[in-house]
C-alpha cells in the first residue's frame, strides 16, 4: 500500500483525516529534499580539497555512506512514509558524523577556525527531518543528539550550536502548529460531512414517506373518499375488489424499494410502463379507453416508476371527473422526455383547487419533482384537460 493511499490514521476510530494526511505526505516530500540535497551537496564540497591528504579515504567513506543512506531514505520515504525510525538512523548517523569532523575537515574548516564545513549543512538538514517526522518532545530530543555530537567534533563552535538548537525549536514549533491547523480543518471537515449525512438521510426518509402517502392517496384514500361521496355502494362487489386491491398496495408499502433505491437501480422501458399504467383496473368508477401514441424509450427505473404512477393517476382523475370515457397518452417531442395524457372532458380550474386537496399535487406534481422532473396541469371549464410530465426538469 502507498503511503498516500485515502486511508484512516491510526488511533482515529477508522475516520478518513485528509488535512493530516496531507500535511503527511508533503513533510515527507521535503525531508526527501533535505536529505538529497545534503548528500549531493557533501558529495561536491567534500573532495573539493579542504581534506588533507592523510583522511581522503575517511572523507570517500563518509560521503559514501551518506550518498547510500540518503537513497535509502528517500526509497523508504516513498514506499512506507516518513516513519519515526527513519528519522532516528538519520540523527544516529548525522551525530556520529559530526563527531568525526577533526577527521573529515581540514582545520581552516573546522567551526570556530574561520570557516564552516559541508558537515554543518548535512547536521541543519538532520534536524529537519527530525522535526518534519516527529513530534515536538521527539524531534528536540533528536535535535539535542545532533547537537551533542556537533560539540564532540567541535567543541569550540558554541555559535553552531546555538543556531542548530534555534532550527530546530523554530521548525518544530512551525510543524506543530500547522498539524493543529490540519486538525481544526478534519474536524470541520468531518462535521460536514456528518451534517451533509443526515441531510442525505432526512431527505430519503422524507422522499419515502412522500411516496407512501402517494401510494396510499392513489389507493386507500380515494376509495375511502369514494365511499364516502356515495360514488359507490358499501355493498358493491366492486367496493370489495378494489378494498383488497387497495390492501394488496399497502403490503406491498413494506417490501418495495426506496425511492433512492429506485433511482439507483437498472432502467425500464417507459412505453411499456405506460402501456400498463392505461390498463390498470379501476373499480368502481366508469370505464375509461386509454389511447397510446408512445414510442420505445429506456430511462432509470425510478422515473419510470414516477412517470407510470403518476400517469395512473392523471388517468384515474379523467375516469372520476372528466365525464369522458376516452383519455390519450402520448410522448411528445421537445427537451427531455414529455409524457401528455389528455381528454376532452369537463375541465376545472386548477386555480380554484382547494389547498387541502392532495391528489393532482401529491400524486402527480410532487411526484414527478421528487424524480427530478416537472409536471404542469392546463385545464379549464368546458376545454378539457392536458395533463404535462416532463423530465429532466428543464424549461
Amino acid at each position: 500500500m502507498r503511503p498516500d493511499q485515502d486511508v484512516a490514521e491510526p488511533g482515529t476510530g477508522g475516520v478518513s483525516r485528509p488535512a493530516r494526511r496531507a500535511l503527511r505526505q508533503v513533510c515527507a516530500r521535503v525531508a526527501v529534499v533535505f536529505r538529497l540535497s545534503a548528500a549531493g551537496c557533501a558529495l561536491v564540497a567534500a573532495p573539493a580539497g579542504f581534506a588533507p591528504p592523510a583522511n581522503s579515504r575517511a572523507v570517500a567513506a563518509a560521503v559514501v555512506l551518506l550518498v547510500c543512506w540518503a537513497a535509502v531514505f528517500a526509497h523508504q520515504v516513498r514506499r512506507r512514509g516518513l516513519r519515526p525510525w527513519l528519522a532516528a538512523v538519520d540523527v544516529g548517523l548525522v551525530a556520529v558524523l559530526c563527531g568525526a569532523q577533526s577527521w573529515l575537515l581540514p582545520a581552516a574548516a573546522l567551526p570556530g577556525g574561520g570557516a564552516t564545513g559541508w558537515v554543518v549543512m548535512v547536521a541543519s538538514s538532520s534536524v529537519f527531518v527530525a522535526q518534519l517526522a516527529l513530534r515536538p518532545v521527539a524531534g528536540l530530543t533528536a535535535t539535542a543528539v545532533v547537537v551533542t555530537g556537533y560539540c564532540a567534533g567541535a567543541p569550540s563552535s558554541p555559535d553552531m550550536l546555538v543556531v542548530l538548537g534555534c532550527q530546530g525549536v523554530l521548525l518544530a514549533g512551525a510543524v506543530h502548529l500547522l498539524r493543529q491547523a490540519g486538525d481544526a480543518a478534519d474536524l470541520a471537515w468531518a462535521e460536514r460531512s456528518a451534517h451533509r449525512v443526515r441531510a442525505t438521510v432526512d431527505a430519503a426518509v422524507r422522499a419515502d414517506e412522500l411516496a407512501n402517502q402517494r401510494r396510499l392517496h392513489d389507493t386507500g384514500l380515494a376509495t375511502l373518499t369514494m365511499v364516502a361521496t356515495g360514488a359507490i355502494a358499501s355493498s358493491s362487489p366492486a367496493l370489495r375488489e378494489r378494498a383488497d386491491a387497495d390492501a394488496d398496495v399497502v403490503a406491498a408499502l413494506r417490501t418495495r424499494p426506496t425511492v433512492r433505491e429506485e433511482e439507483s437501480g437498472d432502467t425500464a422501458r417507459l412505453d411499456l410502463a405506460l402501456r400498463a399504467a392505461g390498463l390498470i383496473p379501476r373499480p368502481g368508477l366508469p370505464e375509461l379507453r386509454v389511447d397510446l401514441d408512445v414510442r420505445p424509450i429506456t430511462l432509470p427505473a425510478g422515473v419510470v416508476a414516477a412517470f407510470a404512477d403518476a400517469t395512473a393517476e392523471a388517468l384515474t382523475n379523467v375516469a372520476r371527473h372528466s365525464g369522458e370515457s376516452r383519455a390519450r397518452v402520448s410522448v411528445r417531442p421537445g427537451r427531455g422526455t414529455v409524457v401528455e395524457i389528455e381528454d376532452s372532458g369537463v375541465g376545472f380550474d386548477p386555480a380554484a383547487v382547494p389547498a387541502a386537496s392532495r391528489g393532482l399535487r401529491l400524486s402527480v406534481v410532487e411526484r414527478l419533482r421528487a424524480a427530478g422532473g416537472h409536471a404542469e396541469i392546463r385545464s379549464g371549464g368546458g376545454t378539457g384537460t392536458v395533463v404535462r410530465l416532463r423530465w429532466p426538469d428543464v424549461r
